[in-house]
């Protein structure tokens, strides 16, 4: 008589547990509207295999469930890029179907397969749960990325502590006339010179030079604004342009790490008269 009575008791109870599960819990819904022309948008990126316009479609920062540091800017990805995306799941991404493969989970944004890839509903990437193996140093690193947003009254270790010595000792090491920027980009010793790129806020470059067995605490011989990042067919390998005049100053980064890491060169309209290989990464 009790257990029949239980029984009862849990049949008349299970509607409300059920209703709370699906208030509470986000549903996986096929996406439409609007959110197929962003999740879309991000497909074709990937399909054009061009890494900096993939770079704009990700909030940032990108975080590391390691002790790597995280990609905090556009710059950092596009030379990072081979870190957060094995072959696997970018062809994966490429080739996904907007509406059979990814599906909208009310707060939680938009998701592929299982999880593989999260986006906002803005369709900009917030997290990468499928780990990327890449091999750097004859290591093998498993990472998982994801985006975790840098709160007002709690700032991660890395932002309140970490981050903030490290420009401090980057700034103190410089001449004050290139001390201030907000992001370092790029620092190479080549043969010839001592070069450095800098975000100096909202995304314009700046680039400084000096003879390559000066201390950067002197100040620099070259220093231009208004630098572009240009990328080539492959979308990994990519360059950063700066002009002065009739002369321009390319550094182009090698990505694939299959050849010299880097290369400067000067041209003078369109002759080049000045190439110099990069010698030593200090910041890539």
């Amino acid at each position: 008589m009790y257990g029949e009575h239980s029984i009862m008791k849990f049949t008349k109870v299970l509607p409300c547990l059920l209703l709370s599960w699906s208030l509470f819990t986000p549903q996986a819904f096929a996406v439409e509207g609007q959110d197929i022309a962003k999740v879309q948008n991000l497909i074709e990126a990937f399909k054009s295999r061009n890494s900096a316009s993939i770079a704009k479609l990700v909030s940032y920062p990108l975080m590391a469930k390691t002790n790597r540091p995280a990609i905090n800017n556009e710059y950092e990805f596009v030379s990072r890029f081979d870190e957060v995306f094995d072959q696997n799941l970018f062809e994966s991404i490429a080739s996904s179907d907007a509406r059979k493969d990814w599906n909208a989970v009310g707060w939680r944004g938009i998701m592929l397969f299982d999880g593989d890839v999260w986006l906002d509903h803005d369709g900009n990437i917030l997290s990468l749960e499928q780990t990327s193996t890449y091999v750097s140093n004859n290591k093998s690193s498993n990472k998982t990325y994801t985006y975790q947003p840098v709160k007002s009254h709690v700032k991660p270790q890395m932002t309140q502590q970490v981050k903030p010595q490290i420009l401090a000792r980057g700034r103190s090491a410089l001449h004050r006339s290139v001390s201030n920027y907000a992001q370092s980009v790029l620092e190479w010793k080549t043969n010839r010179y001592h070069v450095r790129v800098d975000d100096i806020g909202n995304g314009r470059l700046r680039y400084a030079s000096w003879p390559v067995n000066v201390s950067t605490a002197v100040k620099p011989d070259i220093v231009l604004s208004n630098g572009r990042l240009e990328m080539d067919r492959t979308g990994r390998n990519h360059r950063y342009v700066f002009n002065n005049g009739n002369f321009s100053y390319h550094l182009n980064v090698n990505a694939k790490g299959d050849q010299s890491p880097g290369l400067l060169e000067v041209f003078k309209g369109n002759q080049r008269f000045l190439i110099d290989n990069v010698k030593e990464i200090i910041r890539r």
